[in-house]
């Protein structure tokens, strides 16, 4: 039996990730807080006052995949600062998961831009600044950058 498999995304919002998700990890059980954020008529609805109960609604899905041993997992959030990834990576960690985090670097006046959340540009920018970091901060992690601050689109 293959070993199941974790990817735990990192960037700031707009960068990406959900796109470099659809685009390179096609049948992964998706985990993203964002699927909180989707009411009852389908259309995406940010609401800040909300983020702490739609995270503590993505763990919960995230540990009952893993219960369930669901072979490869992705967590799609912001996840900029170490202890954000760990959350993930440990409790997968002693499933027997193999893990790799994917950090997406972008320009943040195209990220502030191009997002669906109405982050600011000073958020997006310190995020993102984070993101650039947080490498340096998993040296047990396999972790990949992939790099598009030099993209205008």
């Amino acid at each position: 039996m293959e070993q199941p498999r974790l990817i735990v995304m990192a960037g700031a919002p707009g960068s990406g990730k959900s796109t470099y998700v659809e685009e390179n990890f096609p049948g992964a059980a998706v985990v993203s807080a964002d699927h909180f954020m989707v009411n009852a008529e389908g259309v995406y609805e940010f609401y800040p006052k909300k983020l702490s109960l739609v995270h503590r609604k993505c763990r919960q899905w995230f540990y009952t995949l893993v219960a369930e041993k669901a072979p490869f997992i992705v967590v799609d959030n912001t996840n900029s600062q170490p202890e954000e990834v760990r959350t993930f990576t440990s409790y997968a960690a002693r499933a027997g998961y193999q893990i790799r985090v994917v950090i997406i670097l972008a320009n943040p006046m195209v990220a502030t831009v191009r997002g669906i959340h109405g982050a600011p540009y000073e958020t997006v920018r310190r995020v993102n600044r984070n993101c650039e970091r947080l490498s340096g901060l998993l040296p047990d992690l396999e972790v990949e950058v992939v790099d598009h601050r030099a993209h205008s689109h």
